[in-house]
């Protein structure tokens, strides 16, 4: 026999063949071994256990899980518990399971859960540790679903959770659930990138784990105690947003916390109805969704959105409705729970005018709210119908969108207190012009005092109505497309109009950054400005000629006039005769206007904020503001409305009473469209009273209580059976079935099969609903970790839509169609439960899940400010904290985005290690390439481009690394992207690189470019050339270097401005002289007739009046209303240039087209 070996003794790779010989071999050596050999061997096998798993090597591992079950068998559960706790360990603070998950191997996870592997067992029970543990974290603080669902593994996830030993699953529901819900929250909190498909097996684990609710109560009592609590959790969150976000830009964490203040605000108004007499709940919640939504997302919408909220408004307006709901508070503490939940019985308007009498500020909320939540409305009704018109009425997918498009229509056609969509005066304008019929149909759908009454009205008519029927509905429906558009547009002037007012009162650089920062972010400007300018005409003319048609209509109508109600009609008619004559000059307007504006945001796009920038930016808002005017005058629309009144109440007492109505619903059409050009004001209110409140109209538009409740004792309850067998048939025809993951995406991007699936799952919904009341009430349902839409919540959103859910992260068409496939796959019909679990109203422990959630973001900010600082040990560090390096910021910056700004070469290879992507891009669409060029990163372009070969491409605006590097005068880096140049050489501007390298005085940068290229050919949008942009921003160097490289001094943009107006408008001196001494003209007129003496006086440059005029500037010239300079210098009460300019010959007495001279321009 052998003695015992000596030294040390190490785990032969041979023993892996795991052959007779190899194994009598190993159990021979390890039973030679003395203790610190077999604790070496043990460790050595348990890291090539942790070798195997990292790379998937399967056959390895079954050896190592023998040798492993070979220890454990002939040591003692004392030794092994020593060698286990060795700091060698790979598995000391991980687990096996652990490991296998975060690398994605899910066939080892299999044998790791088969019966053959007991390494589950030997590395825990058997080294005396607890059994392994689902919620079992490593050194990063992940736990094995984390892994899973990151990896974007469906497969993997499922059998982890399916197959976990000792059928964890089936014993412990709600453990799964609770643990589910916090890892996939966490994930979608650091705003990691999952897959649609593992968003869809979460969602379906999650979602069958709560159809069915265990709680046999319908409901946890509601105590006003909790509510308080509650409440001062949420006063809490606003006073911490605005203590910590004055100064600072909004961040995860303010969008973390303006979130959960949403979700409370949403629970809060259930369980607060009594107070919706006091406080305007869906208004504020509204317009902190759309905010939250604009700093989340890019689309058209922000446009509206950010020119109408800004976060020092938003915050004020939370801060003074949580003082009031504070103090209402106080006054209904006796309530019973029971009065605390009912809705006040009084009109709304009612209650918005008590509201802002008592809390004027709120009066500012309810105009934001219209503004922003028509614009939105109308988006949602356009989009609907677009998506109508293709359809095949014959068929029954057809017939379904139909009728979900018109459902959609009347939904958002209400404005009631709990779901105000549409402004009043919006939605009736809209009705106006759709047919009598289908006007009828959408408003009694809208008006439907249950969702089963609307969906027998539907059933009524799917059984009687024909394919003819169905395509009348949708040519009907077609027609409110355009008139949707012309709102919109005109709704959009007004709002560009807001915009401007707020530019032009700005009078520090603070305010100025407080109105533009949150424009920033929007990109597709100019589509949006070119569909305007494409139909502006039309709309100007369709409202005077609206007017017009139905004056005639009104003067048809009226037999055997008196010659009162001849000449009132005449008024009428000359009223808009006047106006016509108008619509010549003002289509020019709206043009130039919208020219002015398109320059406004390209300034605001290019232009670095400072003085400068504040006095371009207010000219330019300005001159748009003059263009934009009003089409038809206030005065004369009021007066039209005061004669169409006075004409129906003249006439209606000698009139038949089908004469009556109709001469009502012209009446109604044109104060309507009065209504919308001027707005609800008070005149116009009691016209509209006057009007409403003739006996018959009267009689004809009330409908009693008793006749509701009639109605709702006949309805019927549909035979759900056959909803189910419809939803069946469409899932299968469409081949949606329990393997949907794999063709998710076909289903997301078919959006008519989506209105197709909500119809007949909303029409489910409302048959369970109102069946013995099948569905619990379950508004705690966001207290969840992870929200999701079952049950009644389900059925409220398709019916309403909860805009909560647009930011909350959880896409609801995937949650819809899980529910829809669980539906067809359950025997709703047999079942009587409560859908969805239902939850205590605990707020302390609310408060301590988003004190969490709070940190979990901190740390993971953290880390990305440690990789954009560059230093390796405090990322590392983060990272064992929780930090995850595939997280992303708001922004959608990855960590390699934050690592290209540091600059440390060896955490961009880490994270290269890490399968981050080069390509990988941000909200903007930049690249980690862009950003080490815009930071001047040059060891990380360059091995960017040279070593992985980097695509040089442009972003969302087509703005390249190139661009970036001018813009910041990277010498060395413009050096490298010019070798390694992209296709893209402008931007969606216009904008070559020399030009942002001239807007940002880079002198160096533009002697780079203009060794290479032909300067007057750098052309932006608008016609501005680089000579423009170094003038307009008094970049003098610039300017003469330009010069000299062949510039032309005197060429004109798209407006006909030159260098000089531009030079003139913004008090550049030494620029005004250079131009002049190079051959700039003097007395060169821009588009509306303007010269740069004009912008000189205009904004009070009193040295480049006087250099001009020594030039040869003519001083009596005159454009747009007649004005001279004079007559600036006298508005504008410039003193010293008004003594330059008589010295000078000016003509004191010019008077405008208005006929004011400077005489009377200076006495105003």
């Amino acid at each position: 026999m052998a003695g015992p070996p000596t030294g040390k003794i190490c785990f032969n790779r041979e023993y892996l063949k795991n052959d007779i010989k190899s194994v009598e071999k190993f159990i021979d050596t390890f039973h030679r071994c003395d203790e610190l050999n077999a604790q070496n061997i043990y460790l050595q096998i348990l890291l090539g256990v942790e070798k195997a798993v990292i790379n998937g090597n399967l056959r390895d591992l079954k050896s190592l899980n023998f040798y492993i079950d070979f220890i454990c068998s002939v040591k003692p559960q004392t030794t092994l518990l020593l060698y286990y706790t060795d700091i060698q360990n790979p598995f000391l603070k991980s687990n096996v399971v652990i490991l296998t998950c975060k690398h994605n191997h899910e066939k080892i996870l299999k044998y790791l859960f088969s019966e053959e592997c007991n390494l589950l067992i030997n590395l825990s029970i058997k080294v005396n540790k607890n059994p392994l543990h689902p919620g079992d974290e490593d050194d990063e603080c992940h736990n094995a679903y984390y892994y899973a669902i990151r990896s974007n593994n469906c497969e993997l996830l499922e059998t982890l959770i399916y197959k976990w030993p000792e059928d964890y699953f089936k014993k412990n529901e709600h453990q799964v659930d609770e643990l589910l819900s916090r890892t996939y929250k966490e994930l979608k909190l650091k705003n990691i990138n999952l897959s649609y498909e593992i968003q869809f097996c979460v969602e379906t684990i999650l979602i069958n784990l709560r159809f069915y609710s265990e709680i046999t109560q319908t409901k946890y009592p509601v105590i006003p105690k909790v509510i308080n609590e509650r409440i001062e959790l949420m006063i809490e969150s606003v006073n911490s947003l605005r203590i910590i976000y004055v100064d600072v830009d909004e961040d995860d964490q303010f969008l973390l916390i303006t979130k959960f203040i949403a979700k409370n605000l949403f629970i809060l108004k259930r369980q607060l109805k009594c107070t919706y007499s006091k406080l305007p709940w869906e208004e504020i919640e509204f317009c902190l969704i759309a905010f939250i939504s604009s700093r989340m997302y890019y689309h058209e919408f922000n446009l509206i959105c950010n020119s109408v909220l800004n976060k020092v408004k938003i915050l004020s307006y939370l801060e003074k409705f949580c003082c009031c709901l504070k103090e209402e508070m106080n006054n209904i503490r006796h309530l019973e729970p029971k009065k605390l939940s009912a809705l006040p019985r009084i009109k709304k308007t009612q209650i918005v005018d008590d509201i802002i009498k008592n809390t004027p500020l709120f009066e500012e909320l309810y105009l934001d709210f219209y503004i922003i939540r028509d614009m939105y409305s109308l988006g949602k009704i356009k989009n609907c119908v677009d998506l109508l018109i293709p359809v095949d009425c014959a068929t029954e997918e057809g017939r379904l969108v139909i009728m979900r498009t018109v459902q959609i229509i009347g939904e958002h056609l209400k404005n009631t207190l709990e779901s105000p969509k549409l402004s009043d005066n919006t939605c009736e304008l809209i009705l106006i012009h759709l047919p009598k019929n289908t006007r009828q149909l959408i408003s009694g759908l809208r008006n439907s005092i249950s969702h089963s009454h609307s969906f027998t009205k539907r059933q009524e008519l799917k059984e009687k109505a024909d394919t003819e029927f169905y395509a009348n509905i949708r040519n009907d429906i077609k027609k409110i497309s355009v008139v949707v558009m012309e709102i919109m547009f005109k709704n959009m002037i007004e709002v560009i109009k807001m915009l401007l007012r707020k530019l032009i009162n700005c009078s520090t650089i603070y305010d100025l950054r407080n109105v533009l920062n949150p424009l920033k972010c929007i990109k597709s400007e100019k589509n949006m400005l070119s569909d305007m300018l494409q139909n502006n005409s039309e709309i100007m003319i369709d409202e005077v000629q609206q007017l017009e048609n139905l004056i005639e209509k009104l003067s048809n109508t009226v037999f055997e006039k008196t010659p009162y109600e001849e000449y009132l009609i005449a008024e009428m008619k000359n009223i808009i005769s006047y106006e016509k004559s108008k619509l010549k000059d003002n289509k020019s307007d709206y043009v130039m206007g919208f020219i002015f504006f398109k320059a406004v945001l390209r300034q605001i796009k290019l232009f670095k904020i400072d003085e400068n920038y504040l006095r371009g930016i207010k000219f330019r808002a300005q001159k748009t503001m003059e263009y934009l005017t009003s089409n038809i005058e206030n005065k004369s629309l009021k007066t039209i409305a005061e004669l169409v009144t006075e004409l129906q109440s003249n006439i209606v007492s000698r009139t038949d009473i089908d004469t009556i109505y109709e001469m009502y619903q012209l009446t109604h059409e044109i104060i309507v469209l009065v209504e919308f050009e001027i707005g609800n004001v008070r005149w116009l209110s009691e016209l509209r009273n006057k009007l409403d409140n003739h006996e018959l109209i009267k009689a004809d538009k009330d409908l009693t209580l008793e006749h509701k409740q009639s109605i709702l004792k006949d309805i019927q309850i549909p035979d759900l059976k056959t909803v189910l067998c419809s939803l069946r048939n469409i899932l299968q025809k469409n081949k949606l079935g329990v393997c949907l993951k794999d063709d998710f995406l076909s289903y997301k991007n078919n959006k008519n099969l989506q209105l197709i699936i909500e119809m007949l799952v909303l029409d489910v919904m409302c048959i369970l609903s109102d069946s013995n009341n099948y569905l619990a009430d379950n508004f705690l349902f966001l207290d969840n970790e992870c929200p999701l839409l079952i049950g009644k919540n389900l059925r409220n959103h398709l019916a309403h839509e909860n805009m909560l859910f647009n930011v909350l992260q959880f896409d609801s068409s995937l949650a819809i169609i899980i529910n829809a496939l669980k539906i067809i796959s359950e025997d709703v019909i047999g079942f009587r439960k409560p859908n969805d679990k239902l939850l205590r109203d605990d707020p302390l422990n609310l408060k301590a899940r988003h004190e969490q959630e709070l940190l979990i973001l901190n740390i993971q900010t953290n880390m990305f400010n440690a990789i954009a600082n560059g230093d390796i040990d405090k990322f590392k560090l983060y990272i064992k904290k929780g930090a995850d390096v595939k997280a992303r910021s708001f922004n959608l910056r990855t960590a390699l985005h934050f690592a290209a700004e540091g600059g440390n070469l060896n955490i961009v290879k880490f994270l290269l290690k890490e399968n981050l992507s080069i390509n990988d891009k941000d909200i903007d669409g930049q690249s980690p390439l862009h950003i080490a060029s815009a930071f001047g990163q040059e060891n990380v372009v360059r091995f960017f481009i040279k070593e992985l070969r980097a695509n040089v491409v442009g972003d969302n605006l087509n703005v390249t690394p190139l661009h970036l590097a001018a813009k910041n005068g990277h010498e060395n880096i413009i050096r490298i992207l010019l070798k390694h140049k992209s296709s893209i050489e402008r931007d969606l501007l216009g904008c070559h690189a020399l030009f942002y390298a001239v807007v940002h005085n880079q002198i160096a940068a533009v002697h780079l470019f203009l060794d290479r290229r032909n300067v007057d050919m750098s052309v932006v949008s608008g016609g501005l050339t680089s000579l423009h942009a170094a003038a307009e921003k008094g970049c003098l160097e610039i300017v003469n270097l330009l010069f000299k490289k062949g510039a032309n001094v005197n060429v004109k943009s798209d407006q006909q401005a030159t260098a000089l107006h531009l030079a003139s408008l913004n008090g550049h001196v030494d620029v005004v002289k250079a131009l002049i001494m190079i051959g700039a003209e003097i007395n060169v007129h821009s588009h509306d007739g303007g010269t740069p003496l004009h912008n000189a006086v205009e904004n009070g440059h009193e040295k480049i009046v006087e250099i001009l005029l020594e030039h040869g500037a003519k001083i009596n010239v005159v454009y747009d209303n007649n004005l001279a300079p004079i007559n600036f210098a006298a508005e504008y009460g410039y003193f010293g240039i008004i003594k330059t300019l008589i010295k000078f010959k000016a003509n004191i007495n010019n008077s405008t087209k208005s006929g004011e001279t400077p005489l009377l321009m200076a006495a105003k």
